[in-house]
């Protein structure tokens, strides 16, 4: 049996407070609250997709593919014959613009990112702030990839 829940951090908000940002407006940069804003509405963006994507592939692909006996393989034509042209292509096609969405934002996120906690860390110095770094050595994925269903 496959689970249709597709879990709730799917489905909740980003809260963004720009606010609690205003001090930034007289920071070394004045628009970095509406960088941020503008990168979570990115982020949300890429997220609803994701949701598409996910909720296709569980509520239509699964049910279907559990109609096919296989023993741990699945040709690829085999699984296109069982489910059909239309959802192989749709996955597919939000697959590559997730994919696409992702290579695109990552470089601005990643500068806002930066850009927020150096204003932070100027305006409260002796406070520690958590980054996150990309993982570097890991496996190479090449820049455009086949989806695959």
């Amino acid at each position: 049996m496959v689970s249709t829940d597709t879990g709730e951090l799917h489905t909740q908000p980003v809260g963004f407070d720009a606010a609690r940002l205003a001090f930034l407006f007289e920071g070394p940069v004045p628009d970095l609250p509406s960088q941020v804003q503008f990168e979570l509405e990115r982020f949300e963006i890429i997220r609803s997709a994701i949701r598409d994507r996910t909720d296709q592939h569980v509520r239509e692909l699964q049910l279907k593919r559990e109609s096919i006996s296989f023993d741990g393989h699945v040709i690829e034509s085999e699984l296109v014959r069982t489910v059909g042209p239309r959802i192989r292509q749709t996955l597919v096609s939000l697959t590559d613009t997730i994919i696409e969405a992702v290579d695109q934002a990552l470089p601005s996120i990643q500068t806002a990112a930066r850009q927020l906690r150096d204003a932070i860390l100027g305006k409260y110095p002796s406070q520690k702030i958590i980054r996150f770094e990309a993982k570097v050595g890991g496996p190479a994925l090449p820049k455009k990839t086949k989806a695959n269903v």
